[in-house]
């Protein structure tokens, strides 16, 4: 199986090129292209209006699904192309809106099983899976320019899930494009407190489970 896969890059970003290309270049099964960010003033409206364009191609394409990468997406140790692939196909048979690899902070969770999770409420676009039932809901929207996207799709769908333990997160540029706080954070820290209520969650989840048996 050959994902389809689009990396959303700035040109004059060769830093962060380099890195996503050589960050894809350790695995075959990713059909890879780089698609030229559109810029705005605003950044997070610059990255809907990419991810909205790449959405409309895949409709065009008539894809069941598709990729979508920040470039500074980072594979952590944790990455299984298996339960990639084993999740795309479930994705794509129940109708599954969105399927993060790594989000850099969740508002609300539930486990599903021990390797997904249900999220309400999060931050963290860097690998992202649209499935096609959420094409519509994403060729139709129009953003308010005082939003972040990634809230903003929280808002659009209670049909978002997320692998675990995540497998993606953001490599540190000392910059953002798209989130000027983050020029002063270093986002990894994000990351680290996310798996942490991820992981305290975990253990609640199965400490239940356990009493209930």
């Amino acid at each position: 199986m050959r994902h389809p896969t689009y990396v959303i890059n700035l040109k004059n970003r060769i830093d962060r090129l380099n890195h996503i290309v050589n960050e894809f270049s350790r695995f075959r099964e990713f059909d890879l292209k780089i698609f030229p960010a559109i810029k705005d003033e605003n950044g997070a409206l610059g990255l809907f209006k990419s991810f909205k364009t790449i959405v409309n191609d895949a409709q065009d394409l008539g894809l069941e699904y598709v990729i979508i990468c920040e470039d500074d997406h980072l594979f952590t140790a944790d990455f299984d192309l298996n339960l990639l692939n084993k999740y795309i196909e479930i994705g794509i048979q129940a109708n599954i809106d969105l399927l993060l690899g790594g989000p850099s902070n969740i508002h609300d969770l539930i486990f599903v099983n021990d390797d997904l999770l249900w999220i309400s409420g999060f931050t963290g676009l860097q690998f992202t899976i649209v499935f096609r039932s959420f094409y519509h809901v994403l060729t139709d929207y129009i953003m308010p320019s005082n939003t972040a996207f990634d809230l903003e799709l929280g808002k659009l769908s209670n049909n978002i899930f997320c692998f675990y333990p995540p497998f993606s997160e953001q490599k540190y540029f000392g910059y953002s494009d798209v989130t000027e706080k983050n020029n002063q954070i270093n986002v990894k820290d994000y990351f680290e407190q996310s798996r942490k209520k991820m992981d305290y969650f975990y253990l609640l989840s199965n400490y239940y489970s356990n009493l209930q048996t």
